[in-house]
C-alpha cells in the first residue's frame, strides 16, 4: 500500500494527521539509485501548509 503513495492521494498518519499528497522523492543513497529504504512525502494539511514526512509514517491511504 505504502509503496503505491502517489500524488492526490489523502492520507492519514498515526498522529491523527489528515492530507493530500502532494509529491513524493525516493531516498537514495550514495551511488544516486532509489534504496528501497523510503522516500519524503510532501502533505498539505491546509491551504498554503505543507509538511515533509517518511512515507512509511502513513498508516493509512484514504483514496487513490
Amino acid at each position: 500500500m505504502l509503496s503505491q503513495v502517489k500524488r492526490g492521494d489523502r492520507v492519514i498518519f498515526g498522529g491523527g494527521i489528515y492530507g493530500t499528497v502532494t509529491s513524493v522523492k525516493e531516498e537514495k543513497n550514495e551511488d544516486g539509485r532509489a534504496d528501497g529504504k523510503g522516500a519524503v512525502v510532501t502533505i498539505e494539511i491546509d491551504k498554503n501548509t505543507r509538511i515533509e514526512v517518511r512515507r512509511d509514517a502513513i498508516t493509512n491511504v484514504l483514496s487513490e
